[in-house]
């Protein structure tokens, strides 16, 4: 029996060090900018012009370190390290204009070339990995260091309407032709070579192939995502100064985007269909209300988007692609700000996050199939500042 329970212990150790090697990882990443730029102040016809004009060399070296566990070694000799990366440069030229025009009127158009990089753990160069014994078809999953940052070409123009020094209206337009994006995705033929060095296939497995099947963040190319937004703020005594103190701000914004992408954990997929970029509603809205006066302040805000592709960390710690259905979140607040007397200085302030306990659902594909259903509750904070 105590020899059983030996056993039994070192084969969990085992299993539970081949879990956690993977999860420990380094990334480097080392940017080297230089720019010109040339500022732009002038006047076209009768149209005041300010803005400016350049352009960026970025030089990126990015690399990765970390461990594989390699099952079919030795005890003693089943981690081994794994390092990868990459070098690149991008060319970043930029325009930025803003027409002053009639009656506080601006309107602003920019053009330019743009990156975004990858997050850390999409770069990391952990990686889960295996061989298929009866095939010898390697598998992987985890980062890729190898992987480019977002790259677009862009296009934004906007036309703001100025009341004063208090109010607005804003309409604004942006074009992203998308040149590189990064999504997580399944594929084949990933090529195993640095991985398998060293690796040794157990006596009558089948002999190991250099490719096989990656799960990772990898590059897509083409596509476009596009979008509008409105926007104001409008205090209400412009109206009436019996509204004094009143006010609201609001925004709307509108996406659209033609990139489809393969979702990596649904099986209905891998035949082409597709989902939209994560991270993507379509609509998005927010409302404020508010009454500042005499010291006394209460505002209430509401924020709505549409079901969107989430990226949620799962039990392990990895991020998984979820239907996420829309939010609908309500906040409040209501505070006094002691202008004189004895408590002058003093300010008291009060809040409520997720008022109406709105949950956060997710469905599989649709939404008669759900997933989740979590309640977060309400919070609630109250501080006191005291300024001498």
């Amino acid at each position: 029996m105590g020899c059983g329970l030996a056993l039994h212990d070192l084969q969990s150790q085992q299993d539970s060090a081949a879990y956690l090697i993977p999860k420990a990882w380094t990334v480097s990443e080392e940017i080297t900018t230089g720019y010109l730029k040339a500022n732009i102040d002038t006047t076209w016809g009768d149209v005041p012009v300010r803005g400016n004009i350049g352009l960026q060399v970025q030089y990126t070296d990015q690399s990765s370190a970390s461990r594989v566990w390699d099952n079919s070694q030795p005890a003693g000799s089943n981690i081994r390290p794994y390092e990868n990366g990459k070098t690149y440069t991008d060319y970043l030229p930029s325009m930025n204009l803003a027409f002053s025009l009639a009656n506080d009127q601006t309107l602003r158009v920019a053009l330019a070339r743009q990156v975004a990089r990858a997050r850390v753990d999409q770069l990391r160069a952990s990686v889960e990995f295996g061989v298929d014994f009866a095939t010898g078809k390697p598998g992987a999953s985890g980062g890729n260091p190898l992987v480019d940052p977002w790259r677009a070409n862009a296009f934004d123009i906007s036309w703001e309407k100025y009341f004063g020094s208090k109010a607005y209206i804003a309409a604004a337009y942006f074009y992203k032709d998308l040149r590189s994006y990064i999504y997580t995705q399944t594929r084949d033929g990933y090529d195993f070579s640095e991985l398998l060095v060293g690796y040794v296939p157990p006596p009558g497995s089948a002999p190991v192939q250099t490719t096989g099947t990656m799960t990772a963040p990898f590059n897509g190319e083409g596509g476009m995502l596009q979008g509008l937004e409105l926007s104001a703020s409008l205090p209400l005594d412009m109206f009436s100064d019996a509204l004094s103190g009143f006010g609201f701000v609001a925004s709307a914004s509108f996406t659209d985007s033609n990139i489809e992408i393969r979702d990596p954990e649904s099986s209905s997929s891998v035949g082409g269909g597709g989902i939209s970029l994560p991270g993507l509603s379509d609509q998005v809205y927010n409302l404020t209300a508010y009454y500042e006066r005499n010291g006394f302040e209460a505002r209430i805000n509401n924020r709505r988007r549409s079901d969107f592709i989430g990226e949620i960390g799962n039990f392990a710690g990895n991020r998984t692609l979820r239907y996420v259905v829309g939010e609908n979140i309500t906040d409040a607040q209501i505070g006094y700000a002691f202008g004189s007397g004895s408590l002058e200085g003093l300010s008291i302030l009060l809040q409520v996050s997720n008022l109406t306990n709105e949950s956060y659902r997710t469905y599989a594909g649709t939404k008669d199939r759900p997933l989740e259903t979590i309640e977060w509750g309400r919070t609630v904070l109250l501080g006191v500042n005291y300024k001498f």
